[in-house]
């Protein structure tokens, strides 16, 4: 039996958000490359303050406008996989 062609599983992406604590930005690296990606950044109140359709592995979040303090992150992948983290904005 030859196999000529298969559909790999999408593996988890790995997700590095920097600098944390951050100031007027952090950096969102994605890796490996499933890209694209959907970030979105969620206050304590669960509102979506900031979401951002990510085509390249390492991009660049202003978040100089949002207030100080404690955030979640969601990174959902094309197949509906979702990593989620935490970072402080100073």
């Amino acid at each position: 039996m030859i196999i000529t062609s298969a559909d790999e599983p999408e593996r988890e992406a790995q997700v590095n958000v920097y600098p944390n604590p951050a100031g007027g930005s952090f950096n969102i690296s994605v890796y490996p490359e499933n890209l694209p990606v959907v970030f979105e950044l969620v206050d304590v109140s669960g509102r979506v303050v900031l979401r951002k359709n990510l085509e390249n592995n390492l991009e660049t979040a202003d978040v100089s406008s949002l207030s100080r303090g404690f955030y979640l992150y969601r990174i959902t992948g094309k197949s509906g996989k979702t990593h989620t983290g935490r970072v402080i904005l100073q």
